[in-house]
């Protein structure tokens, strides 16, 4: 039991509905998390979790669900979540036990392990407190604490506005595609999205060295406004690279093109800048000693796993 967190939920409809408990906690090693009931409370005992996993199974229930069970799913899953403030470590996210709590007061920096947290507050940061560390925090407001001409490269993966239905995908087997449908990919509308967009350029802009690139990829629903912006902006793109999926997602339904390209701009931030890195001997090498072509063949891998660990 040391090494197991204990998660205390209290709402008087759990012992109503223990079939739904049980379905969701079965898909995961009882050594690593499982749950008690005793009368109204819910107490689940964490010691290690896949959490995309974890994710997933909630969602799927939940579009299985009546409106009543699926509030007691999110909130296991609000519950769960919100534990993943405690730690983080490469690719994984950790529990780091209460003796070893790690509090953020006010939003503010705090430099612990190689982790920078930054957001809120009126301190600016230099290059020498945040360089080789992790930065969290909301893009728009960690970016403007930050010094000009900084970056010597920029990648961008940003929220792709996918604009999915409100209903369920299915695949032809029955299985529901868990789409994403997170809060930081929802816009209102294509304006607050190309708004969104032209900030956060705006800031790389200004904290990008003269020579320094970018890239941003995306799909057929973002890349083409990100590029306007981009060039409305400045910016000066020097490729666009299609990285071409050899096992994309299957197509369905059948009523359009198998969808297996995403799409990279690679850009400088004027279109005067010359002396950027471009390491041909180096892009020669993946394609026998010719220069690249921009087209990528790259097979698409499952969605990356973290796990949720006690320490």
């Amino acid at each position: 039991m040391n090494n197991y967190l204990p998660i205390k939920i209290l709402n008087q409809d759990f012992s109503k509905n223990p079939f739904m408990l049980h379905q969701l906690f079965s898909s995961f090693p009882k050594e690593d998390i499982y749950f008690e009931l005793n009368n109204n409370i819910l107490t689940i005992y964490l010691r290690e979790l896949d959490f995309f996993h974890f994710k997933n199974s909630i969602q799927t229930l939940v579009k299985n669900s009546d409106s009543e069970t699926a509030k007691l799913l999110n909130s296991i899953f609000y519950n769960v979540d919100k534990i993943k403030s405690y730690g983080l470590k490469g690719r994984k996210r950790l529990y780091v036990g209460y003796d070893k709590e790690r509090k953020v007061k006010n939003r503010e920096a705090n430099i612990e392990n190689g982790l920078v947290v930054v957001d809120n507050g009126d301190k600016k940061y230099l290059l020498s407190e945040v360089v080789n560390k992790v930065i969290i925090g909301d893009c728009l407001k960690v970016m403007k604490k930050l010094p000009a001409e900084s970056f010597d490269c920029v990648f961008v993966d940003p929220p792709y506005f996918l604009q999915l239905p409100p209903k369920k995908l299915l695949r032809w087997t029955g299985s529901v595609v868990n789409g994403v449908n997170d809060r930081w990919d929802v816009f209102k509308d294509f304006d607050d999205y190309d708004n969104f967009t032209k900030n956060y350029l705006i800031e790389i802009k200004r904290l990008m060295k003269p020579n320094a690139t970018i890239w941003i990829i995306g799909t057929y629903h973002n890349i083409h406004r990100i590029g306007k912006i981009m060039l409305d902006l400045g910016f000066w793109i020097l490729n666009d690279v299609i990285w071409f999926k050899t096992n994309p997602m299957p197509n369905f339904l059948g009523v359009r093109f198998t969808n297996a390209t995403e799409t990279l701009l690679w850009a400088i931030k004027d279109k005067k800048v010359k002396k950027y890195t471009f390491n041909k001997e180096v892009a020669k090498s993946f394609n026998g000693g010719k220069l690249g072509i921009n087209v990528w063949q790259i097979p698409n891998v499952k969605q990356d796993h973290y796990h949720l660990k006690i320490l």
